[in-house]
């Protein structure tokens, strides 16, 4: 199964539910599925995200 995210999901986890440095293990699961193309993020929602600042687009 592929996952596939907007912005607001990244964005929204990061600010309320899981904030980056205090679940760690959220954005690493994250990112290790994404690398094995599990979990997707469409071009223009990932530009939305990276245009902001923070620990997640660091």
């Amino acid at each position: 199964m592929i996952y596939l995210l907007d912005a607001d999901t990244l964005i929204t986890s990061d600010n309320t539910f899981y904030p980056f440095l205090r679940f760690p293990i959220f954005w690493q699961w994250l990112r290790y599925n994404g690398e094995a193309g599990l979990v997707k993020i469409p071009i223009e929602q990932y530009e939305e995200v990276v245009v902001g600042r923070g620990e997640l687009v660091g």
